[in-house]
């Protein structure tokens, strides 16, 4: 133990001996460096804690933009011995802020200091960017935050009619004519210094303006059935901004076809919902509309023009065709916070509402946020990463390919915690296709490259805006889970039939056909932290493993014990990444199921999937994905799988049909024209695991 301890310890001993009867554990508890600096965007820092006993952390509730990196749902945790303490902490985009970490144990009291710099010393913060004023005129004001001295900015108006511009008291302050025109009027007022600028929109009404405010379910009530209705009058929609495209994860980007994508939708889309967070509606503008508001703008939005469409399961609204120049009035909302709910509670109501998932984790153990081939990302706007609760529920992650967290070099957390995000219905057809919804839109006259937006993955999925939405320990041991197995990458036993588990020595991974176990190779992957080699793993980094000649009678089957562990830690579930065929080879089995079984004879199935087809290099398709799928599933809570000496698990095809170059499932894994035989199915991840 450091000097500075023992002075501690020597501390304790003096006192001790004033007076017999004082009885206490002796501590010694410090930090070398207790005082960190760090600068405005979000990060980690670490607290080298030097102690010879438990002791305890606290963060105070009022810092929400501070946590424990291996803990991020409590404020307080509980620790013993040197650790080195880690925090994490969201990006200031305001003023300068500092958070005191109390450390206790016995009568020591240690206080770590973490000082983080924001944006505002060095920027000018448009607050309210937007202002609504009456016809009748008069003096209004706009909210800003800046530190500089305000005779440092020059403030102009593009129109006359707005006079006497000043700054006071963090307010932009100025005088507006009466409006005596037949209609709405807008002006900008520009604010800049010698390197900062910002503006902000004033619209004024005129007399003969007729506006009517309505909140978000007062402007759904306008459409009672399914459909499209066009808004012929001033309706002011009211309601709080729940996403920015600050880190390129806003909203959805779309595939228009097999070869282009729009880009645009994540910085074109705003999630609203009413102030108490209980409903919500998307409105998508004609064009990037952030540097119009802010998250968590409390906003006015005229829908003159604008078209409402109810969609059916689940029960959604979308408002389109918005100008920009239709957000009135804006304002910052104080106070705004998420709903908190499991997977399985969430409702029709929770769609386009913030709400933060508990006690969730992502079940897999290798990679970035986009495990994706960069050269194939054409056919893909995001990539559903799968999230497994603790009750078993699974839900999909969205993460579009143009996060800039998506594959920064850093990997996924191991650990469990929080997702924060907007309930969103969205499709991916590179994970799932609707082969009646293609034949549908074919006889409409659509060519086969221009459908999209039919892949089903789920009634709800989670939509986290920014890096700091997804609170989950790093280390897998504070997680809920506990591994039985893992594999990660391609261990094989000596003659190759049999792939080892990379965690744990419980079981191993074969490719069965009768009594016959298939020779497995390695395998291209894309689970690359970084872009390098376009994110590729070649087939001598062995990170991923195939067999080929597919049968509906062959099966990949995971093999493991369960005993010492009772039902009290289920639920068990399986997870895995898959995908078929790489280059310009399709035809293994689309269709499959996983079951169990405890005596390797008896299957119950446990569910069914679909694998989708590695992007072809030429004639790529929608339906195609440009990596493995990721996919979980949990086991029955009544099936006997627990304190079994042998537990199997298998993957298997239940149909013949497969991929072709323009089919969805036109082909066979019997036809020799595909070279079905000779494709593969691979596998670069699979785990299972339990509750601890």
């Amino acid at each position: 133990m450091k000097k500075y301890i023992i002075i501690s310890l020597i501390a304790l001993l003096a006192l001790s001996c004033e007076k017999e009867t004082y009885k206490a554990t002796l501590y010694g508890l410090g930090c070398e460096y207790p005082v960190k600096e760090v600068g405005s965007e979000a990060g980690k820092a670490v607290f080298e804690v030097l102690s010879d006993n438990e002791w305890t952390a606290t963060i105070s509730s009022d810092d929400s933009w501070l946590w424990f990196t291996d803990n991020p749902s409590s404020k307080e945790i509980v620790l013993s011995g040197d650790v080195s303490l880690c925090v994490s902490y969201q990006a200031d985009r305001g003023v300068s802020r500092e958070s005191v970490i109390i450390l206790t144990g016995g009568d020591i009291r240690v206080e770590l200091i973490l000082k983080q710099k924001g944006l505002l010393p060095l920027a000018l913060d448009i607050v309210q960017k937007n202002v609504l004023v009456p016809a009748s005129g008069g003096e209004y004001s706009a909210r800003i935050r800046t530190l500089m001295n305000p005779d440092l900015f020059l403030i102009e108006s593009t129109e006359p009619w707005i006079r006497h511009l000043r700054i006071e008291n963090n307010d932009v302050r100025f005088d507006v004519d009466a409006n005596y025109q037949d209609s709405l009027r807008t002006a900008t007022i520009m604010i800049s210094s010698a390197s900062l600028s910002g503006q902000v929109c004033v619209s004024q009404a005129s007399e003969k303006s007729v506006w009517t405010y309505a909140g978000v379910n007062e402007v759904k009530a306008l459409k009672t059935s399914a459909g499209e209705l066009v808004i012929n009058s001033h309706i002011l929609l009211e309601g709080v901004v729940l996403n920015d495209d600050s880190e390129g994860n806003g909203a959805e980007n779309r595939n228009v076809s097999s070869v282009i994508q729009d880009l645009s939708g994540s910085s074109s889309a705003l999630y609203l919902a009413n102030d108490d967070n209980t409903s919500g509606i998307r409105v998508d503008f004609s064009s990037a509309v952030y540097q119009k508001v802010s998250r968590f703008d409390h906003v006015a939005i005229d829908l003159y023009g604008a078209t409402l469409t109810r969609y059916q399961k689940p029960l959604r609204y979308v408002l389109s065709n918005v100008s920009t120049d239709a957000i009135m009035a804006s304002s910052e909302m104080v106070g705004f916070t998420a709903k908190s709910k499991h997977i399985g509670d969430l409702a029709e109501d929770d769609i386009y509402t913030l709400v933060r998932i508990d006690d969730v984790e992502i079940p897999i153990g290798k990679g970035p946020f986009l495990p994706l081939d960069t050269r194939q990302v054409s056919i893909m706007n995001k990539y559903p990463m799968v999230l497994l609760d603790n009750n078993g529920d699974n839900i999909y992650m969205c993460v579009n390919t143009t996060c800039s967290w998506g594959r920064n070099g850093e990997a996924m957390p191991l650990g469990s915690g929080s997702v924060t995000g907007v309930i969103v219905h969205e499709h991916c057809d590179n994970f799932e296709w609707d082969k009646d919804a293609q034949n549908r839109m074919l006889s409409e006259g659509l060519a086969l490259d221009y459908i999209t937006d039919i892949g089903d993955i789920g009634y709800y999925q989670i939509r986290p805006v920014h890096r700091e939405d997804v609170r989950l320990a790093n280390e897998r041991d504070n997680s809920f889970s506990q591994l039985l197995c893992e594999y990660t990458r391609f261990i094989a036993n000596a003659d190759s039939t049999a792939v080892l588990p990379t965690y744990s020595s419980n079981g191993n991974l074969t490719a069965r056909k009768g009594s016959a176990n298939g020779r497995i190779i390695p395998k291209r992957d894309w689970s690359r932290l970084d872009t390098s080699n376009y994110g590729m793993w070649s087939i001598t980094e062995n990170q991923a493993w195939s067999c080929s000649a597919w049968t509906t009678s062959k099966y990949w089957c995971v093999e493991f014990s369960t005993e010492g562990i009772d039902q009290t830690h289920s639920p068990m579930s399986i997870q895995f990444g898959i995908v078929n065929g790489y280059g310009m080879r399709c035809g293994a089995p689309r269709y499959w199921r996983m079951d169990y079984s405890v005596d390797d004879s008896d299957w119950i199935s446990a569910g069914t999937f679909t694998v989708p087809d590695f992007a072809l290099t030429s004639g790529r398709r929608n339906w195609q994905t440009a990596g493995h799928k990721y996919i979980s599933i949990t086991l029955p809570d009544d099936a006997e799988i627990w304190d079994k000496a042998k537990v199997c698990v298998r993957l298997i095809p239940i149909s013949k049909a497969a991929g072709t170059g323009n089919s969805y499932d036109g082909g066979s894994i019997d036809s020799v024209e595909d070279q079905s035989s000779k494709c593969d199915n691979s596998l670069n991840y699979l785990s299972v695991r339990y509750n601890k």
